[in-house]
């Protein structure tokens, strides 16, 4: 395991010699695949990852240090020292300090420039202007005088400016700088604190030094919001001197086509999905039994005997013991499969990914479907429920009444748990539905709100998709054209907690299937799942509830003030 030791006064080579044991210790971690890492694995990756980025600090702290030590060194001794190469033919051996005159000289007569073509221009002059084998932008700072700012351009044509990004040493950050010169004192600064090795590809670092920012004039500057304006400036900007619409030319467009892009946006989301218990099934199927109804039980069991009865000898009532009949549930394969050509998987692989992403949501629901069409057929036929019109009252009062009545066939406690599934949708007309009523508070009814309501008659719904859906596009009207209105009536279907339970299995799960037939045919099977499921009823019922949906209107009961109105008597004189 690598242990990050003290780094306080070590050398480049000990520095290095750390580092080459990180790098080989995160290289032994990082061949592990993602499933087979352990947690402690992970930690310890963690760990070396931050141990390289604190070495690499420490690599630069030194290399900055030696580097300006080396500086100082070379200073103090070029001040006795004649330059190398002094009397030599011209263009040969030019010294350092000539190659510099030659490159303050092209600097000082630069302006800034006013576009990216005189900046090429501008770099290319000092590129050209290094001695060969040594870094230009290197020989430009090392030794330039101190920075001389350009004689101020034409009032009349605004420059381009150049501000420093990040911390240099001659410069702070956001610093305006004046000239290219200036740029590659501050590109020098920043490569100082650069890592003087490459970390076997392990790391890439961007380290951004200078913004360029194009000149604009502010009367051809387009405002947010103002038409009219922008309409004038573009007409100002498109005349010629003499006042005439000259200036636009086919040569001015952009020329290069258009790109493409080749990511598809993902849509559907695995919301409103059905929660249940679950349990794994490996045999294949369960048998199970209810055991005896309470109901019957009730019905048959005691007795009551009175004196004359035992008397006559009449026998008092007993039940037998009898054994319940079992029930029998066996699982269902549901899955999915993608097969995608090899080149497209080459050529478009985002294309690939998103029909594996979007597979994955669709089985998803598909599955939730069929768990909630087994819960609905085990709860037999719906019972309608009436109600004074209005959705979200008729909802409460018919869910709160069948809720009981299950703890009443049970024989549950009084608060007993009823869970239950409803359509997302009626979440919505329950919320139309007080938001018209006389209180302007009911305006801001929350999810949290509704299912409060519910959790306070002790019933917990889980607002699901796939089930009694929307049907019709979002643009489809109804009569007189007029927007589709909500249905006409809404299932609900209630059960004691615990009363279904899901089964299930996994059977295969592959993700990529190469074989003879498939590569003769250039394809592959990019993605295969398969599970088995099944629902079963373990106790109790579940019981369906229809429930009429009117227009969402706010309705209330009606103010009754006649009857049982008992008159005052009068008052005597």
């Amino acid at each position: 395991m690598f242990t990050l030791p003290t780094l306080d006064g070590l050398k480049a080579d000990e520095l290095q010699k750390i580092l080459d044991d990180a790098l080989k210790a995160h290289g032994d971690i990082a061949k592990i695949k993602d499933e087979d890492l352990t947690d402690e694995q992970l930690e310890e990756l963690e760990t070396i990852t931050a141990a390289i980025a604190t070495v690499t600090e420490a690599q630069t702290a030194t290399a900055a240090a030696a580097e300006e030590r080396a500086a100082r060194i070379a200073a103090a001794k070029a001040a006795s020292t004649p330059a190398e190469g002094e009397g030599e033919g011209e263009g040969e051996g030019e010294t350092d300090a000539e190659a510099q005159a030659a490159i303050d000289a092209e600097v000082a007569a630069t302006d800034v420039p006013n576009d990216a073509a005189e900046l090429e221009q501008e770099a290319a002059v000092v590129a050209s202007a290094a001695p060969s084998g040594r870094s230009a932008v290197r020989g430009a700072a090392s030794k330039a005088p101190a920075v001389k700012r350009p004689v101020a351009p034409k009032p009349e044509r605004p420059k381009a400016t150049i501000h420093t990004v990040g911390e240099s040493s001659a410069f702070g950050s956001g610093a305006e700088l004046p000239d290219m010169k200036a740029v590659a004192e501050a590109f020098l600064g920043r490569s100082r604190s650069m890592p003087q090795r490459k970390l076997a590809g392990l790391v890439s670092q961007h380290t951004p030094v200078a913004s360029f920012a194009k000149a604009t004039r502010p009367e051809f500057t387009l405002v947010a919001g103002d038409q009219q304006g922008n309409f004038d400036k573009i007409n100002d900007a498109a005349r010629g001197e003499d006042g005439s619409l000259g200036n636009i030319v086919a040569a001015g467009g952009w020329c290069a086509p258009s790109e493409t892009i080749y990511d598809i946006p993902q849509l559907a989301t695995v919301s409103g999905i059905l929660n249940l218990a679950e349990v794994s099934v490996p045999r294949g199927g369960l048998s199970f039994t209810k055991g005896p109804s309470f109901e019957q039980i009730y019905a048959d069991a005691g007795f009551l005997q009175t004196e004359a009865q035992a008397e006559a000898g009449v026998l008092k009532n007993f039940i037998d013991v009898e054994c319940p009949g079992f029930e029998e549930v066996r699982l269902d394969a549901i899955g999915f499969g993608v097969r995608a050509g090899i080149l497209t998987n080459k050529a478009w692989p985002e294309l690939v990914r998103h029909y594996l992403d979007e597979t994955l949501v669709a089985h998803a629901h598909k599955k939730n479907a069929s768990m909630i069409q087994r819960i609905v057929a085990l709860s037999g036929s719906p019972i309608t429920a009436g109600g004074i019109g209005s959705v979200a009252s008729d909802m409460l009062d018919a869910l709160a009444l069948q809720a009981t009545r299950l703890r009443y066939k049970y024989r549950l406690g009084e608060t007993a748990r009823i869970e239950g599934m409803a359509p997302l949708w009626l979440l919505e007309v329950a919320r139309s539905d007080f938001a018209y009523r006389e209180d302007i508070g009911y305006y801001n009814v929350t999810d949290a709100q509704i299912n409060g309501w519910l959790a306070a008659r002790n019933i917990y719904l889980q607002w699901v998709y796939d089930w009694q859906d929307l049907a019709g596009s979002p643009f489809e009207t109804g009569t007189s054209g007029n927007a589709k209105p909500w249905p006409t009536e809404v299932e609900v279907d209630l059960w004691p907690s615990g009363a279904f339970v899901a089964g299930t299995e996994d059977v295969i799960s592959l993700d990529i299937v190469h074989d003879t037939a498939s590569l003769a045919a250039n394809t592959f099977t990019a993605a295969f799942f398969e599970e088995a499921i099944m629902v079963f009823n373990p106790k109790a019922n579940g019981i369906r509830v229809s429930i009429p949906v009117a227009r969402p209107a706010g309705r209330t009961g009606a103010h009754n003030l006649t009857n049982g109105f008992v008159a005052r008597p009068a008052i005597s004189a």
